[in-house]
């Protein structure tokens, strides 16, 4: 069986702090596995459109969509947005 292309993984969580470590971390995991492209918005300097049409578009390419979100800081507005889309 031949794979004619590797799984694109959208990573989405509040943004700063933390959180950066975290997603910076499993991106760089994910990318040296071999079998994932991965999108996370601060790694994204080609922005050409508007900011939210840019991830939300991104998020619709992709095949796997990973949420964090700590509790007791609960869920941001743009990450409930890319949460939506998913479910679209």
């Amino acid at each position: 069986m031949t794979i004619d292309r590797k799984i694109r993984v959208f990573i989405s969580s509040k943004c700063g702090g933390y959180y950066t470590i975290v997603r910076k971390t499993l991106q760089a995991m994910l990318e040296e596995s071999g079998f994932c492209d991965v999108y996370a918005f601060e790694t994204d300097y080609s922005l050409s459109c508007p900011v939210v049409s840019a991830y939300l578009d991104e998020l619709a390419d992709s095949d796997v969509i990973i949420v964090f979100v700590e509790n007791k800081d609960g869920v941001t507005d743009p990450v409930q947005s890319e949460i939506n889309r998913a479910r679209e």
